[in-house]
C-alpha cells in the first residue's frame, strides 16, 4: 500500500452517501473567530495576529549569522512596537523604531540598534520601605540647625551584607551648611532603623560608596574621603565621623560631580567637562569615568548624548525650552552590561503638566551609550499612585539607583511626611505596585554615536573595536562630529610612531578646528617627547602628520627633537637665517628651561643681560640693565643700586661656602669714633631671647624650630632709655610697603567651535586684582648687632678691670 503525504487544508461534508470536499486558501484556522481568555468579543486569527508585530513575521532568523537587518527595517515600517523574540539578531545597519522585549533575552550584534523593554514587569515596584518624617535624624537636624533647617535626600548605597544607608544633606537658611556637611541613615538588611552619622566634605555629596568596611564619598574635585566604619558610632544623636584618609584622583581636564560608584573592583565618578564650552548656559554632568580602586587611575569613560541624560538640547543653543524637555538625570549605578541613571527633576502639584524634564523614573545604557530602556513616570500620576497605597507624598523626585546581585533599588524624595520611599524595581513580589498607568512616553533624541574608553584606549562605539592608530580616531572624530577628544595610549597598542615620540605610554588630546584638519597636542609619560602636530584626514581616511612650526620675524617656535635630546625650543635667528641663541626644554633636565647659542648646547653665547624699566613703569622706552651673567658670575649691572628681596618679598634661605663680604675699606667711611657709654648702656638693656616664628607655627604646629636673637622693638625701648634714637643706627631696618596689584585676564565667555569649523572668540576682561597687602615690618641686621654686643663685652670688661684695679 502506498501512502502519499499532502499539504493543503480542505473542508469535508457528508451529504446522503456523497463526500463534498473544499480547498481553501487559507488555513482553517485563519476563518474561525476565537475568544481571548478574559474578553467577551470574538475575533477572526488573522485580524487578532495583526494586533501584534514580530519581528520573525518579517523574516528575521535570530540565531547571530544571518543578515536580519532587512527584516528589523521592514517591521519598523509599520509604525507599531515590534516584538522581537529570544535571540541573537545580527542587524548591520542604524534601525530607528520602537523595538521591545524581554529583558535579558535579546542580543543585538553589529550595530547600535536599540532595543527598548517596556514589559508589565518593567514598570512593578516593591516597596522596601517609607521613610517616615519620624526618624531620629529629622527630630535631631530641627533641634541643632532650627525648625527651619532641610534634610534633602540624595543617595541610596548597599553593602555585601545587604545594610542599606541613605545620604542626606543638611541644608540651613543661616548658613549653607550642605557644602561642608552631610547625615548617612543606616537600615539593616530588614529596613530597621540602625542610627546615622556625620560626615563632612568639601562640597555637596550626592552618592557614596559603603563596602568592605569602608564609606567613601568624593569629598573634594580631586580626592575621595574613605572613612573606617569600625571607628563610626551610628547613634540617634549623630556624632561626627572624624577619621578619615584623602586619596588623590587622577583626573586631567575633568572635575568629580560628588557621585561615586562601585563596581567590580572598579570605581565610578560623574564628572563635568573643564573644556570649553563644555557648560553651555546648563548643568552638564557628560561623562562617566571608571578608575583602579588601588591606584585611582583612569581605566574608561562614556561620554553621553546631551539630551538624553542631562538637560535637553545643543550645547551652544541649550535655552529653557530644550533644557525641560528631556528628564534631569540625578545619579547613576553599574552593572556589568549597563549604566543606569535615576531621572527626573522635582516636582509637586504646584508645577505645571508636559514638562518633560520633571519625568521620573530610570533610564538604562549599554556600555557604548545606547540607550537600551526607558522607564519613565507622570509625576502627577506617580505621586497619586502612591497616595493611593497609603505613602502621604507631598512631592515626587527620584534621587538616586544602585545594584547588587542583578536587583535594582531606587530612591524617591516624598516630602514632609514621608520623607522618602526605597522602591525594589522589577519585582516579581505579589505585593509589588503596578506602576504602568503612570507611564509617559518619551521622543527619544537622536543617538549620536559616544566614545567609551576602556583601558586607555579609545574604543569604537560602532563596531565596539579598539582604535589602534590616529587615522581610526580621525575618522571616527569626522564621522561623528566630535570636537575633541582626548585619551592615553600605550605604544605596544596604539601606533605613536606618526608623532615622532618613542614607545612609551603617551596622553593625546586632538582638536578638530578646520573640517579635515586637526590640532593634536601629545606629551609622553616621561615629558621626553612633546609636542604640537597638525594632521589631515584625507578621502581616503589616510593621515599626514607635519610638526608644527611658528615662525616670527626672527622668532621660530620648534616642537620636534635633535641630536641634543630637546624637546622644544624656542630659536632666535639672525636676518640671514643663522641661528644666534636658543631657549630649550632638555631630556636630561626635564621641565627646565635652558639656554645656549643655538640649537645644541654645545654653543652658547658671551653672556645673558636682564633688563628692566628704570621708573617701573611697562612701555619704558629705555631701560636699564638689572641683572647679568656670564664667564664671571651672576652679578648687577650697577655698584650699589639693587636688594636682592623687598621688605614684602623676602628669601625664605640663603646658602653659601662662606659668609657675605661687606665694604670695610677706611677709604669709604667718615666720622669715625669709638661708641660712646650711652650706646653701651643702651645695648646692655637689650636681651636675647628665644622665639618661634608665627607663620612656622601656623604651618608646623609646636614642631616650630626655635630661633635666637633680639627683638627690634626691644632694641628701640632700650636706645631711647638713653636718650638715643634707634633709626640712626644701620643695626635697626624698618620696611613698610603699599598694596601691590596685578592684571588678569578673566574668561567671561570661552570660545565656542561650531561643527563647521567656525570659531567664535572668547569673550574676556581685566581684573585688577590685590597680590601683596600693604603692611610693614621691623628687622635686624645681625652683623651689626652682633659687632655692637663684642663692643658691650670689651667696655664692661674694661669697667670691671678699672674697678679690680
Amino acid at each position: 500500500m502506498t501512502i502519499q503525504y499532502h499539504s493543503g487544508v480542505a473542508l469535508a461534508k457528508k451529504k446522503g452517501k456523497d463526500i463534498h470536499i473544499v480547498e481553501t486558501p487559507v488555513g482553517i484556522g485563519d476563518m474561525l473567530p476565537v475568544i481571548a481568555e478574559g474578553s467577551s468579543v470574538p475575533r477572526v486569527l488573522s485580524k487578532r495576529f495583526a494586533d501584534v508585530v514580530n519581528v520573525k513575521d518579517f523574516g528575521a532568523v535570530g540565531d547571530g549569522v544571518t543578515d536580519d537587518t532587512a527584516a528589523f527595517e521592514a517591521a519598523s515600517r509599520t509604525s507599531k512596537r515590534v516584538w522581537v523574540p529570544h535571540g541573537k539578531y545580527l542587524v548591520t545597519g542604524h534601525v530607528a523604531g520602537n523595538f521591545y522585549a524581554e529583558t535579558g533575552t535579546v542580543e543585538i550584534v553589529g550595530g547600535p540598534t536599540v532595543v527598548r523593554s517596556e514589559s508589565p514587569k518593567d514598570y512593578r515596584k516593591e516597596v522596601l520601605f517609607v521613610g517616615k518624617g519620624t526618624l531620629p535624624v529629622f527630630a535631631f537636624v530641627s533641634d541643632r540647625w532650627g525648625t527651619e533647617a532641610k534634610v534633602s535626600v540624595q543617595g541610596l548605597a548597599l553593602d555585601e551584607g545587604w545594610n542599606f544607608y541613605v545620604t542626606c544633606a543638611v541644608e540651613s537658611k543661616e548658613q549653607n551648611t550642605s557644602d561642608k556637611l552631610f547625615i548617612v541613615l543606616k537600615f539593616n538588611n530588614c529596613f530597621e532603623y540602625v542610627g546615622a552619622a556625620c560626615f563632612e566634605s568639601d562640597k555637596y555629596v550626592e552618592q557614596i560608596v559603603v563596602g568592605n568596611g569602608k564609606l567613601i564619598y568624593a569629598g573634594s574635585p580631586s580626592e575621595l574621603f574613605e572613612h573606617d566604619l569600625s571607628a563610626v558610632t551610628w547613634t540617634n544623636d549623630i556624632h561626627l565621623a572624624e577619621t578619615c584618609t584623602k586619596r588623590k584622583l587622577l583626573l586631567n581636564g575633568f572635575d568629580n560631580d560628588f557621585q561615586l560608584y562601585e563596581h567590580a573592583g572598579k570605581f565610578y565618578n560623574s564628572c563635568r567637562s573643564k573644556f570649553a564650552g563644555s557648560q553651555a548656559e546648563s548643568v552638564r554632568r557628560d561623562y562617566i569615568f571608571a578608575f583602579d580602586k588601588s591606584a585611582l587611575t583612569p581605566a574608561g569613560a562614556v561620554k553621553f548624548d546631551f539630551s538624553d541624560v542631562g538637560w535637553g538640547g545643543a550645547a551652544a543653543t541649550a535655552t529653557t525650552a530644550t533644557r525641560k524637555a528631556y528628564p534631569k538625570r540625578q545619579s547613576f549605578c553599574v552593572t556589568d552590561t549597563e549604566i543606569i541613571f535615576a531621572v527626573g527633576a522635582y516636582w509637586s502639584g504646584s508645577f505645571p503638566d508636559g514638562e518633560g524634564y520633571r519625568r521620573q523614573g530610570i533610564k538604562a545604557f549599554t556600555k557604548k551609550g545606547e540607550l537600551k530602556k526607558t522607564l519613565l513616570l507622570d509625576p502627577r500620576k506617580f505621586r497619586a499612585k502612591l497616595q493611593s497605597v497609603g505613602i502621604q507624598a507631598q512631592y515626587v523626585e527620584t534621587e538616586s539607583v544602585c545594584e547588587r546581585d542583578g536587583q535594582v533599588f531606587s530612591l524617591v524624595a516624598t516630602g514632609a511626611i514621608d520623607r522618602f520611599v526605597v522602591f525594589r524595581e522589577f519585582s516579581d513580589s505579589a505585593s509589588a505596585i503596578n506602576f504602568s498607568d503612570c507611564k509617559v512616553e518619551e521622543a527619544t533624541a537622536k543617538q549620536d554615536p559616544v566614545l567609551y574608553q576602556f583601558g586607555n584606549l579609545p574604543v569604537n562605539p560602532l563596531t565596539g573595536e579598539a582604535m589602534g592608530t590616529l587615522a581610526d580616531v580621525l575618522v571616527f572624530m569626522r564621522d561623528t562630529a566630535t570636537q575633541e577628544l582626548s585619551f592615553t595610549a600605550f605604544s605596544s597598542d596604539f601606533d605613536v610612531t606618526p608623532l615622532g615620540v618613542a614607545q612609551t605610554t603617551t596622553s593625546i588630546r586632538i582638536r578638530s578646528r578646520y573640517g579635515s584638519a586637526y590640532l593634536i597636542d601629545y606629551m609622553t609619560s616621561d615629558k621626553q617627547g612633546a609636542g604640537a602636530a597638525y594632521a589631515v584626514l584625507s578621502a581616503s581616511n589616510t593621515v599626514s602628520i607635519t610638526p608644527i612650526s611658528v615662525r616670527t620675524a626672527n622668532l621660530r617656535l620648534m616642537p620636534v627633537k635633535d641630536f641634543s635630546g630637546a624637546s622644544q625650543r624656542i630659536l632666535f635667528e639672525t636676518d640671514t637665517g643663522d641661528v644666534a641663541g636658543a631657549m630649550l626644554v632638555h631630556k636630561a633636565s626635564a621641565d627646565v628651561l635652558e639656554f645656549g647659542g643655538n640649537t645644541s648646547l654645545a654653543n652658547s653665547v658671551s653672556s645673558y643681560s636682564f633688563f628692566a624699566s628704570s621708573t617701573g613703569v611697562a612701555g619704558e622706552k629705555v631701560g636699564v640693565g638689572v641683572l647679568k651673567i656670564d664667564h664671571q658670575g651672576l652679578y648687577p649691572y650697577l655698584d650699589y643700586k639693587y636688594s636682592l628681596g623687598l621688605g614684602a618679598k623676602r628669601f625664605s634661605q640663603i646658602y653659601a661656602q662662606t659668609g657675605t663680604i661687606e665694604t670695610s675699606d677706611e677709604r669709604a667711611k667718615t666720622s669715625i669714633v669709638s661708641p660712646d657709654d650711652s650706646l653701651m648702656r643702651a645695648w646692655g638693656k637689650v636681651g636675647f631671647k628665644v622665639f618661634q616664628f608665627k607663620d612656622a607655627v601656623e604651618k608646623k604646629g609646636a614642631d616650630a624650630r626655635l630661633h635666637v636673637g633680639v627683638i627690634a622693638q626691644q632694641v628701640i625701648e632700650a636706645f631711647k632709655s638713653e636718650g638715643l634714637d634707634a633709626t640712626r643706627y644701620g643695626l635697626l631696618c624698618y620696611d613698610k610697603w603699599d598694596d601691590e596689584y596685578e592684571d588678569v585676564e578673566v574668561v567671561d565667555t570661552p570660545e565656542v567651535v561650531a561643527e563647521d569649523g567656525t570659531v567664535t572668540p572668547a569673550q574676556t576682561h581685566i581684573e585688577h586684582r590685590l597680590v601683596t597687602p600693604a603692611g610693614d615690618r621691623y628687622g635686624i641686621r645681625y652683623e651689626e648687632a652682633l659687632a655692637l654686643e663684642c663692643a658691650y663685652q670689651r667696655w664692661r670688661l674694661a669697667q670691671i678691670e678699672a674697678r679690680l684695679s
